[in-house]
């Protein structure tokens, strides 16, 4: 029975010390559980286009694992996931002359690549989330969601709409709610509002002609999971990527 107790209590022990490592998450278990690979290239792109290197590399898990060869159902390639399309361009805009998509499975381009994409986004948008969002979604959906944010606050009754109102649950409440309401009467039913409301009227609309559907629903978890990981690995490899810790 003694003996029973005590393996009962070292269960426990172990279980509580788990429990509070995963909770914390404390920079060894960072080291083994999210990998840091090119660890030189993350921080010479993130130097060379004002990134922090700790919200690159946090991208990068997000998006591949720091798996180069790794390529999506929608074709996006490599480390940092990016369309060939998207791509094309903006190895106009870092230097190249002539772009091949098997560019895209090179460590080095394709973060230089994608560090430029970011910076592009954070500098269009002004902050971090919002940049994020694009680069989950892409930047056609996340202007449409704002141009939303900008027609609501008109209709009830707002003068003044600023990006920064959206984080006060009073107006994101009532802008919610007008929105939601805007939906019910346009669509009918609720599902079709409720698919509305998270993928835009645009993909849905089209979605009712073609039957098809376009769904973003894992955008606000993205942009969760990378600014965690970015702790994360600021934590973990405050070192090799030259982030302070926190």
């Amino acid at each position: 029975m003694r003996r029973l107790v005590a393996l009962v209590a070292v269960l426990g022990i172990a279980a509580a010390g788990f429990a509070y490592v995963h909770a914390t998450e404390p920079g060894w278990w960072v080291r083994l559980w999210y990998p840091l690979k090119y660890d030189a290239i993350v921080r010479g792109h993130a130097r060379n286009y004002r990134l922090d290197p700790a919200l690159l590399a946090a991208v990068i898990y997000q998006e591949s694992k720091f798996r180069s060869s790794v390529k999506s159902s929608s074709g996006a390639i490599g480390l940092m996931q990016l369309l060939p399309d998207t791509a094309k361009g903006i190895a106009i805009h870092t230097g190249g002359t002539r772009f091949r998509v098997a560019d895209l499975y090179n460590p080095e381009l394709n973060i230089r690549y994608g560090s430029w994409y970011l910076r592009h986004l954070l500098d269009k948008y002004g902050d971090e989330r919002t940049a994020l969002a694009a680069y989950n979604a892409g930047q056609e959906n996340v202007d449409e969601w704002r141009r939303s944010g900008e027609g609501i606050a008109i209709h009830t009754g707002g003068t003044r709409f600023r990006v920064a109102d959206l984080y006060n649950p009073e107006l994101n409440i009532r802008y919610g709610s007008w929105y939601l309401r805007h939906l019910l009467d346009k669509y009918g039913d609720e599902r079709t509002a409720l698919a509305a409301y998270n993928a835009g009227q645009e993909n849905v609309d089209e979605w009712r002609r073609s039957g098809k559907g376009i769904v973003f629903s894992e955008t606000r978890h993205y942009v969760r999971r990378v600014e965690h990981l970015k702790t994360l690995y600021r934590r973990g490899y405050a070192k090799e990527l030259g982030s302070t810790p926190q």
